[in-house]
C-alpha cells in the first residue's frame, strides 16, 4: 500500500518542527518508543525555542492522532473518515472534525497525559469545550446512542473516569484509551512504516 502523497497529515507540528518530526517516527515501532522521544523532543524544544514542555507533548500526540485515525478509516474499532484537524488557533476543545463509520459529522478531542494509568474527568480536563465548541458550525449538536458515536476523544490517559462517562455523559461519548491504541500500532510494523508515509 503505498500511501506516499496521499492524505497527507496537516497538523501544523510537521511544518514547525520538520527535523523533530523525522526523528519522532524515525524507527520507532511500539507507543512506549514514541512516546520516549516525544519526552525527548519536548525538552529540546523547551531549551532551544523556549516553547513549553507540555504543549509538545499535546501536539506531538495531535500529530499521532491523526495519522492514527488516517490509517485505521477501515478499521470498525475507529472507522473515522475525512478527518480535518482544527488549527491550534482556533482550538477551543475540539482538535477535528470527521465522518464517523454511519457517515456523520464528528467531533474528535486529542488529549495528552503523562500518566498511562490516569481516568480523564469532565472537570479538570475540561472535556465539556468539546461538546459546547462542536455546537458551533460545523455544529455536532446530536448525541447518538452507544455504535454510533458523534463524539470521541482519543487520549494517552488509561481512559475516562466511571462517573464522568456513565453519570455525565450517560455513555454518548466514545473514549479510546492508551491500551486500545496500544493494541492498533504495537509491534505493527506496517502502520510506522505507513505513518511515515504520510509525513513525505
Amino acid at each position: 500500500m503505498n500511501l506516499q502523497g496521499k492524505n497527507m497529515l496537516k497538523h501544523l507540528f510537521i511544518r514547525k518542527y520538520p527535523k523533530q518530526t523525522k526523528y519522532l517516527f524515525d524507527g520507532v515501532t511500539s507507543w512506549k518508543q514514541f512516546d520516549k522521544k516525544l519526552h525527548e523532543v519536548a525538552e529540546e524544544l523547551k531549551q532551544s525555542v523556549g516553547m513549553e514542555y507540555l504543549d509538545i507533548l499535546g501536539d506531538g500526540f495531535e500529530l499521532f492522532c491523526e495519522g492514527l485515525i488516517k490509517l485505521t478509516e477501515n478499521d470498525n474499532r475507529f472507522g473515522i473518515t475525512e478527518y480535518e484537524p482544527v488549527p491550534s488557533y482556533q482550538d477551543y476543545g475540539v482538535d477535528g472534525y470527521g465522518n464517523n463509520i454511519h457517515g456523520l459529522l464528528s467531533a474528535i478531542q486529542i488529549k495528552y497525559r503523562k500518566d498511562p494509568n490516569y481516568f480523564l474527568t469532565a472537570i479538570h480536563d475540561r472535556l465539556d469545550s468539546m461538546v459546547s465548541e462542536a455546537l458551533k458550525p460545523p455544529r455536532v449538536i446530536t448525541y447518538e446512542k452507544k455504535g454510533k458515536y458523534r463524539h470521541f476523544i482519543f487520549t494517552s490517559a488509561k481512559g475516562m473516569s466511571y462517573n464522568t462517562d456513565d453519570n455525565k455523559y450517560e455513555g454518548y461519548i466514545k473514549c479510546y484509551g492508551i491500551n486500545e491504541i496500544k493494541t492498533i500500532v504495537d509491534n505493527n510494523k506496517n502502520f510506522w512504516r505507513n505513518f511515515g508515509n504520510l509525513l513525505k
